[in-house]
This record gives structure tokens, C-alpha cells and sequence, in this order.
């Protein structure tokens, strides 16, 4: 019998009033850009990822939790703003719209290093470098019309900081893709040093 497959990613999840702020800025976004190629993130979903690391057998899952919890304790809870809003990976070509993170952001890159060189024979090879943000929405499409329209009004957009949080944990999220979009879920949560 063949042993099922996970969806996993690590993250940093949100607190509820940086979700709501984020969703109304998200809302104005819609607005300006009504157009059907953006799939947009759900308010609930917003997190920065860490690590993603696609499919892994539910063998992998606990020896992720115990790696994870090896790495978190070595680490001091950090605070981080959202501010700036982009796409990746450039204005001509926005395939992800985000929004950006600052603060404390060097405890941010070491946990992420950290993180990908601790779990670096689990999981689907991570080609990019580490680009701290969180994901607004998914262009779905290559229409230059589209495209042209995308980039031009997140260029003139002047996103102010919309708040800090004190990073206190880490999360791993199982991810159940769906018609709708995904499902996550957290597995379980490990705390950093306060």
C-alpha cells in the first residue's frame, strides 16, 4: 500500500487584525483591477511561507516537527511591519501580487536559513532565495493587455505601513488543494524564544 502524500509548507501566520487590515487594502486592489485573471488570497490565508515544501510522505511529517522543533527554540521571537506592496518577478510580467514585510528582518532571514538548510533533504528543492512577503493574489493569465494593466497600477500604488506584530511562532500547514482553492491547515505550532 502506498503511503499518502502531504502538502506542506512552513509559515509564519498572521494575526486576525493584520488579516483585516491586509483584506481591506486586498478589497480596494479588486476594484481598481476588476479583472477575472487574479485569483485572489483569501483574508484567512495570508502567512508568510518560510519553506515550501510540496508533497512529502506522511512518514516526513514527523520528522519535520522534530526538526522544527530542534531549530525554534535557538531563536528569539522578532517583530515584523507589512508595508510596500509588488509583484514578482518584475512590472512587466506580474505572475504574484504582494505585499512586503520590514522590521527585525535579519532574525527573518536567519530562522528562514536556518529552516531551508535543517530540512533541505525533505521536500521539493527551493531554486529562489528567500524573498520575505505575503501573496495578495495570482495572475492567471499572460494577456500582455492584462499584464500591462496589473503592472502599471501596482506601480502607483503608495501602500503605507499597515502595522507590527511580534512574531512569536511558526507553523506547519498541510495544504489540500481544492476546486474553490486551497485548504490549510496548521499541523502544529512551534514557539520561538520570548
Amino acid at each position: 500500500m502506498n503511503e499518502p502524500l502531504v502538502r506542506t509548507f512552513i509559515a509564519i501566520n498572521l494575526p486576525a487584525n493584520l488579516r483585516a487590515a491586509i483584506a481591506i487594502n486586498q478589497s480596494q486592489l479588486k476594484k481598481k483591477l476588476s479583472l477575472d485573471c487574479i485569483k485572489w488570497t483569501e483574508p484567512n490565508q495570508l502567512h508568510i511561507t518560510l519553506r515550501f515544501l510540496g508533497e512529502i510522505l506522511q512518514s516526513q511529517v514527523s520528522a519535520l516537527e522534530t526538526i522544527l522543533g530542534e531549530i525554534t527554540p535557538k531563536f528569539n521571537s522578532f517583530s515584523l511591519n507589512i508595508s510596500g506592496i509588488g509583484v514578482f518577478p518584475d512590472i512587466k510580467r506580474p505572475r504574484v501580487i504582494w505585499v512586503g514585510i520590514s522590521g527585525e528582518t535579519r532574525q527573518l532571514f536567519c530562522l528562514a536559513k536556518a529552516i531551508a538548510d535543517a530540512t533541505s533533504n525533505i521536500g521539493q528543492i527551493e531554486e529562489r532565495e528567500f524573498h520575505p512577503h505575503i501573496t495578495l493574489g495570482r495572475v492567471k493569465s499572460s494577456d500582455p493587455s492584462d499584464l500591462r494593466t496589473i503592472g502599471t497600477t501596482i506601480q502607483h500604488i503608495k501602500l503605507e505601513q499597515l502595522g507590527e506584530w511580534h512574531v512569536t511562532q511558526i507553523d506547519l500547514m498541510k495544504s489540500t488543494l481544492t476546486p474553490k482553492g486551497p485548504i490549510y491547515e496548521c499541523l502544529k505550532s512551534f514557539s520561538l524564544q520570548s
